[in-house]
């Protein structure tokens, strides 16, 4: 049996009857006053010395105590406590979704260090066998790579397998996500949708190009009526089932907003009738200090809006769109009147024009029609058409 030198804080390898090497470190003391020691077993002693660094640095950094036994489930969960005081409660809850609902069931048991590309495809092709689709893909693949890549700046594998799977897009669904009304359905809806209360937020919603979420956590507060400006600084969103106050998702985001007379307009009718509700209610009002709210001062629920939406298309006979699409609507008709791109891109709140445009631009039928030129105009040539044999 042959036994290493032992070395100061070094530890030792030594080889087994088995003819296995064994590694032994020990990295200090706990509070407790008592040694913290570590061991394992490989089967030839360059393994053994790899392994035994490994531990001396894991222990260094905070890391785990045997990385060469983590499965990905156990790594996952680890990474997802790290990052919910780093990114918004959303964020966070999709990466969990992803992490309950496709990376543990599929990959969770096998090692993290044993993960390869073949796995992430074999989970890939899982989520695309059970008809989910190009966001459901980007979405779980883009968690499991950010958590593998941690591993690899954390030292604990030596490449993001992750890297080497691209999103599959199923171009059949590409493109019928989006939608936007035209000026005459729009018009329609308005005409229903402010004679109902619901309706109103929904109106003010597509006057202004807001987000759900932001027109649901408009708070009078950062409404100023006299200046014609709202700031938009707090989102209401639902997380599981629940409201839950978030921040703008970027620092464009966090922006004034100018209200047009028609948007402002609304807002007083709104704010009247809300202290009407509040004499009303008496000290069974809620002041949440909300514009959009419940009977009671209550902030409306977010998902009641997509309720509200579909019931007041029906009514309204213009085709039924989701609640975002409102402002994909807005941002398409302020386009097609010439709006500065500029002006609109600040207006959305977007990081760049660039994306405005490519993201919301939505032509109509009839205003992609009125391009169809001649190519006789083009060249000022005079073309008739005879077919000869």
């Amino acid at each position: 049996m042959t036994k290493a030198k032992r070395g100061n804080g070094q530890g030792t390898v030594r080889r087994l009857p088995s003819g296995n090497w064994q590694w032994t470190i020990t990295l200090g003391m706990d509070a407790s006053g008592k040694q913290i020691r570590r061991s394992g077993t490989e089967k030839t002693k360059s393994e053994a010395e790899k392994a035994k660094a490994q531990a001396i640095a894991d222990h260094t950094r905070g890391g785990l105590a045997a990385p060469n036994r983590v499965t990905l489930g156990e790594w996952l969960d680890r990474w997802l406590a790290s990052r919910e005081s780093e990114v918004k409660a959303k964020t966070h809850a999709s990466y969990a979704r992803s992490v309950r609902l496709y990376l543990k069931p599929y990959l969770g048991s096998k090692r993290l260090q044993e993960v390869r590309p073949a796995d992430v495809r074999y989970l890939q092709d899982k989520i695309r066998g059970a008809g989910l689709g190009t966001d459901t893909q980007r979405l779980a693949l883009g968690a499991l790579s950010m958590a593998l890549k941690e591993a690899v700046r954390l030292e604990l594998i030596t490449r993001n397998p992750a890297e080497a799977v691209k999103v599959i897009s199923d171009r059949q669904k590409e493109g019928r996500t989006a939608q936007a009304w035209t000026a005459e359905e729009v018009a329609r809806f308005i005409e229903v949708a402010r004679q109902d209360r619901q309706g109103m937020v929904l109106v003010f919603m597509v006057s202004l190009g807001l987000r759900r979420g932001e027109a649901c956590g408009l708070r009078w507060a950062n409404v100023d009526l006299e200046r014609g400006a709202c700031r938009i600084v707090e989102n209401l969103v639902t997380l599981e089932g629940k409201p839950h106050i978030s921040t703008p998702k970027s620092a464009n985001g966090r922006r004034t907003v100018p209200l047009s007379q028609e948007a402002a307009a609304l807002l007083r009718t709104w704010q009247a009738a809300q202290a009407e509700e509040r004499a009303a209610m008496g000290e069974d009002w809620q002041d949440s200090g909300y514009v959009f709210t419940t009977y009671k001062g209550t902030p409306l629920h977010p998902d009641n809006l997509n309720r509200a939406l579909n019931r007041l298309c029906e009514r309204a006979r213009v085709r039924r769109i989701r609640v975002h699409d409102l402002r994909h609507t807005y941002a398409s008709l302020m386009l097609s009147r010439q709006v500065p791109l500029e002006v609109v891109s600040k207006q959305l709140g977007h990081s760049t024009p660039a994306f405005t445009l490519s993201t919301y631009r939505h032509v109509s039928v009839e205003e992609h029609s009125q391009y169809a030129v001649n190519i006789s105009d083009l060249v000022n040539l005079s073309t008739s058409f005879r077919i000869t044999n």
